[in-house]
């Protein structure tokens, strides 16, 4: 594997860490009935999965074509 490709890797493990803690956070949010849930669903949760999405998409359109 070449360096680009590690790099790559790497910021998509990134991203999908990303996504899947964000989607843990708006999970366990669902459960706890408190007027507070509903910012860490959509704050705290959404902005996880947005950065996500933002780091996969910036990743995938920063690589060279090969």
């Amino acid at each position: 594997m070449t360096p680009q490709d590690l790099q790559l890797t790497r910021r998509l493990q990134l991203a999908g860490g990303l996504i899947s803690v964000g989607l843990l956070v708006e999970a366990a949010s669902l459960y706890v009935l408190k007027a507070l849930s509903f910012l860490a669903f959509a704050g705290i949760g959404g902005g996880l999965v947005a950065a996500g999405v933002g780091v996969f998409l910036y990743s995938v359109a920063s690589e060279p074509p090969a």
